[in-house]
């Protein structure tokens, strides 16, 4: 009998064997979990799957240590940062409209107003206080690195949107639909106004066709003043009502311009200048409404 019992041993043996060399494949090892390396590589697959919340965690990890990816990373999650912020923020008006269009389903509208809210609040004030540590990275460079693939989404509303404008209450699974629709929308939205496109998708699209992109650094710079000026409504008095925040941000939109406004190229001058002109348009409206509150 234990001349039958070896051979099964040994075969046992060689089976486990063959079953860990299956599952290792041959491959190398992949980045230990943890390092800067793992996390750009989940950064990629996050954001290719479309989870944005995600991806912004995983690139948050990246941009506090030196590194290789620091710079790319931190370019990379002021684009998702505020695309989720814009998204959420958007979503917030639409169910607020929604909610003022038909009074007698205004309570269904109420706890999307105030979650959106809280979401767009939470991105930007993400964004704000990253804000300055970022631009330090490229302060001395002349372009800026994106180096991630395209947004995946259409630059147009959910047709959603517009039905909970008027007053429609979305069933829940039309509330997420639109809900990831809108935020797909946001982050694709900012990919092309930071690449220097401004609102058109096809001219960024076409940008990110060929790997990573450099962008000029003054073309960067109004998209990003651009940015924090989209994201400071947030906190005006018809929202959040928190006019340091607003300031705040504000700020960084001006600072964002400081040198653009005085570019030697024609375009980027006179969208620099068009954005200092909105702000300044906006500030008077509200010294107005302050005098007006103080009587």
């Amino acid at each position: 009998m234990r001349t039958k019992v070896v051979p099964l041993q040994a075969a046992a043996l060689l089976a486990v064997a063959f079953v860990l060399t299956a599952c290792s494949g041959g491959e190398p090892a992949g980045p230990r979990a943890g390092t800067p390396a793992w996390y750009w590589q989940a950064a990629q697959e996050t954001f290719d799957a479309a989870d944005y919340v995600k991806a912004q965690e995983h690139l948050g990890e990246i941009t506090g240590d030196e590194n290789e990816w620091r710079k790319r990373a931190a370019v990379w999650r002021i684009v998702v940062l505020s695309g989720l912020s814009r998204s959420y923020l958007e979503l917030s008006d639409a169910y607020s409209k929604g909610a003022e269009a038909s009074p007698a389903k205004s309570a269904a509208f109420q706890n999307p107003i105030q979650q959106y809210q809280r979401d767009a609040r939470q991105y930007a004030i993400e964004l704000a206080e990253s804000l300055p540590k970022y631009q330090k990275f490229w302060a001395a460079d002349a372009t800026i690195p994106f180096d991630f693939s395209f947004p995946a989404g259409s630059p147009n509303e959910s047709p959603q949107l517009s039905r909970i404008e008027d007053g429609e209450v979305p069933t829940e699974v039309q509330q997420s639909e639109t809900e990831r629709q809108e935020v797909n929308r946001g982050v694709l939205l900012q990919a092309a106004l930071l690449a220097g496109s401004g609102d058109d998708i096809n001219t960024a699209r076409g940008k990110f066709g060929g790997g990573p992109v450099e962008v000029p650094k003054d073309a960067f710079l109004n998209g990003l003043g651009r940015t924090m000026w989209i994201v400071s409504e947030l906190f005006d008095r018809a929202h959040l009502n928190q006019p340091d925040i607003e300031k705040i941000l504000v700020t960084q939109a001006h600072k964002a311009i400081e040198t653009t406004i005085e570019s030697a190229d024609e375009d980027v001058k006179k969208d620099a200048e068009a954005l200092k002109k909105d702000i300044e348009e906006k500030q008077k409206l509200d010294e107005e409404v302050r005098k007006r509150l103080r009587g």
